[in-house]
C-alpha cells in the first residue's frame, strides 16, 4: 500500500519531472539491499516543525552520528554514531510504513555521514513517500537522489563550523531544494544577509533563518557571558529582516512550540 499523496506543490508532476532532469547524468547511490545497516537514534512521528513544509504531519529518521561539534547543537543524542541502534533498511521502511505517513524526513545527526542514508532515500522514494533529507553541510551532497528535496543547514561562524563546511554544495542543490541559516547573534545576522545578497541565493532557493533556539554552550561554555550575549530572540530576528527588507523566511521551530523544549520523539 503506498502512501497516500501531500496535497500541494511538493508533490506536482512538474517539480517530480524537474528533478528527474536535475539528475539525469549523475551517478545516483545505490539504494543496497534490506540488510544494509543503518546507526539509529530514533523514528517517530511528529510535526514537521521546519522549512516550507512546516506544520505537515511527517515520520522522522534520525540518524546516529555527526562530524561537527555545533555550538548550539539540539539533539546531541545523536552526535556519536557509535551510540545508534544499527537496524537495517528494510526495517527501517518497516517502521516508516507502519506510522502510516506519506512525508518522511531524514536527520540526525549528519544523515548524509553514513553512506547507506542515500540508499535509504531512494528505497523510500521508491515506495511513493515524500523525502526531506536535512544535512548539516558536513559532507558532500554529491550522488543524492534528485527526487528528495535537500534542506541545506549553512554554518555561522558562531556555530564554531562555518570554515569547516562544504561550499561546494551550494552548486549542487536543485531550484527546488531549501538552505537554512541558524543564527546566534547580530554578526551572525549580517553574516548570513551578506551571504544571501553576495551569492543572490534567494533569487536560486527558499532561504530560510532561524534563531538559534537550543542553549549555546558547547563552544562557550567557558565564557557564560559571551553565550549570552550572542543569543537573539525571535522578535530581534524578525524585525532585523524587516529592516533590511530581506527576501527569507522566519523559520521557527514549530514542534518546540508545540511539546516544548527537551523533549525526544516529539
Amino acid at each position: 500500500m503506498h502512501p497516500a499523496p501531500i496535497p500541494g506543490n511538493f508533490t506536482n508532476r512538474s517539480e517530480e519531472s524537474r528533478a528527474a532532469s536535475w539528475g539525469a547524468g549523475l551517478k545516483m547511490a545505490d539504494p543496497g539491499s534490506d540488510h544494509d545497516t543503518l546507526s539509529l537514534s530514533e523514528i517517530y512521528a511528529s510535526i514537521q516543525g521546519e522549512s516550507t513544509l512546516a506544520g505537515w504531519p511527517c515520520v522522522l529518521v534520525r540518524l546516529a552520528g555527526c562530524p561537527f561539534r555545533c555550538a548550539y547543537c539540539d539533539t546531541p543524542e545523536a552526535r556519536d554514531e557509535r551510540v545508534g541502534q544499527r537496524v537495517p533498511i528494510g526495517e527501517i521502511v518497516r517502521r516508516v510504513r507502519s506510522l502510516g505517513l506519506p512525508l518522511v524526513e531524514l536527520t540526525g545527526g549528519e544523515p548524509l555521514a553514513q553512506d547507506a542514508a542515500r540508499g535509504l532515500a531512494t528505497r523510500l522514494l521508491d515506495a511513493g513517500y515524500r523525502v526531506l533529507i536535512e544535512s548539516g553541510n558536513s559532507v558532500s551532497i554529491e550522488g543524492i537522489d534528485p527526487r528528495a528535496r535537500l534542506i541545506l543547514d549553512l554554518k555561522t561562524p558562531d556555530s564554531g563550523m562555518s570554515e569547516q563546511q562544504r561550499w561546494e554544495n551550494l552548486a549542487l542543490l536543485k531550484p527546488e531544494d531549501e538552505i537554512k541559516i541558524v543564527l546566534c547573534s547580530r554578526s551572525d545576522y549580517e553574516w548570513a544577509r551578506d551571504l544571501v545578497l553576495q551569492r543572490n541565493l534567494t533569487e536560486q532557493h527558499v532561504v530560510h533563518f532561524s534563531p538559534a533556539e537550543a542553549t549555546v554552550t558547547s563552544r562557550l561554555e567557558d565564557t557564560p557571558s559571551l553565550a549570552r550575549r550572542r543569543r537573539i530572540t525571535r522578535r530581534e530576528l524578525a524585525e532585523w529582516i524587516l529592516a533590511d527588507r530581506l527576501a527569507v523566511r522566519l523559520n521557527l521551530q514549530l514542534h518546540l512550540w508545540i511539546w516544548g523544549r527537551g523533549r525526544r520523539g516529539v
